[in-house]
């Protein structure tokens, strides 16, 4: 059961080098690349609240 965390991200490191793999201007490509950066500016949003509450 500790281990599925484990395989969770090697198969989302598998998923990412894969459309990594693909040309820049192929369309599942260039989705991945704007789900990074929201996902990106998500977790920045959350470190800031959490720093300025400190």
């Amino acid at each position: 059961m500790k281990l599925w965390p484990l395989a969770l991200g090697a198969g989302m490191v598998g998923g990412a080098v894969a459309v990594l793999m693909l040309p820049r201007n192929c369309t599942a490509r260039q989705m991945a690349t704007q789900a990074a950066e929201k996902v990106e500016d998500a977790v920045y949003n959350v470190v800031d609240k959490m720093t300025a509450e400190n």
